[in-house]
């Protein structure tokens, strides 16, 4: 059990701003995202949150501790049109200082690139296996889902693709996940999980290699292991990049291919493995993005697709609870 509180890890910031700044600010987020002469036709919402928490967690073990905790957000949601039809794309922030939060003019640019590029439709020629890139925002999922299964409620109960996984080589091996608990201003830092156990910096993938479960108290004494801090969710998740560059840099690399923007659906059986989930992207020919394509299921085993990664990039947020670049795989199946 966490004893005493020890370090600063800076996550409670508290904001004097007021609600007509907030509104003000809101409303300058939208009127930056409109002003521009583009195929942007209004916005679907502006918002700004602002969170403040007095954690405190005391059970029968004697444990009595607690730690304020600030968040706050910006979003933004347009809407385009084109021949083709109306789309729909957003863009947010979230930080424990409201100071660290992204400008409206780079909040508002990202959110109207991200609208613009889904305009221009067209058709995949065929169903088949294409090289894949997960972009940033996606790739979370892939790693949030390798998570899960090497959680102790999946594992104790023996629901998972990678029971008994500690050690076996799951991704290439120059791929390193590792959980820190301790970054100051984190979005998942933290003291203690929700049973009172010390949180620890570790690695959780070595070399590609399953380095280590999460586990909660109850779930470590069904495995006859010992809790890893990890009752109520893991922490800042850190994925090391081995490619240096941004979305379109990655695409030039993968030559010709599919940049998958949105899924639809869970689509993942956790103790199989497969994964089958709608999809709409951007198709890549000779490194350049010619047209946005929805519509699409993507599918395979992730045993296969994580084996099959070749480049993770370091284009990543560092606002982010998983903190993942885009994710380039080698082939996945695309069905029309």
């Amino acid at each position: 059990m966490c004893k005493a509180i020890t370090a600063d890890l800076n996550l409670y910031s508290p904001s004097s701003i007021s609600n007509q700044s907030l509104i003000a600010n809101a409303q300058n987020i939208e009127s930056l995202s409109l002003k521009q002469n583009s195929p942007i036709k209004t916005s679907d919402g502006a918002a700004i949150s602002c969170e403040l928490h007095n954690f405190i967690l005391a059970n029968t073990n004697g444990f009595n501790l607690g730690y304020k905790t600030s968040r706050y957000s910006k979003h933004i949601s347009l809407i385009g049109e084109s021949k083709d039809g109306l789309q729909t794309d957003y863009w947010y922030d979230v930080t424990r200082d409201f100071n660290d939060l992204i400008s409206d003019e780079e909040l508002a640019a990202t959110a109207v690139t991200r609208t613009k590029r889904r305009l221009h439709k067209g058709r995949l020629k065929a169903a088949k296996k294409y090289p894949v890139i997960f972009e940033a925002a996606i790739a979370k999922s892939l790693i949030s889902t390798y998570l899960n299964a090497v959680s102790g409620s999946n594992l104790f109960r023996r629901l998972s693709f990678l029971n008994d996984s500690l050690g076996q080589q799951i991704f290439p091996e120059w791929v390193n996940i590792e959980e820190d608990p301790y970054i100051t201003k984190g979005i998942a830092s933290g003291y203690f999980d929700n049973e009172g156990v010390t949180v620890i910096k570790r690695s959780l993938v070595n070399n590609g290699q399953v380095n280590g479960y999460l586990l909660g108290c109850y779930s470590a004494r069904k495995m006859e292991l010992i809790s890893t801090g990890n009752a109520g969710g893991c922490h800042n998740i850190l994925v090391t990049p081995n490619f240096s560059g941004d979305l379109l840099t990655l695409a030039k690399t993968m030559g010709s291919g599919l940049i998958i923007i949105e899924t639809i659906g869970h689509g993942v059986n956790m103790v199989t493995g497969d994964y089958s989930v709608g999809a709409s992207g951007l198709w890549v020919e000779n490194g350049s993005i010619q047209f946005f394509v929805d519509n699409l299921t993507i599918s395979g085993n992730l045993r296969q697709i994580f084996a099959d990664i070749v480049h993770i990039g370091d284009d990543y947020s560092p606002h982010e609870q998983i903190q993942c670049g885009s994710i380039l795989v080698d082939g996945i199946n695309v069905s029309l």
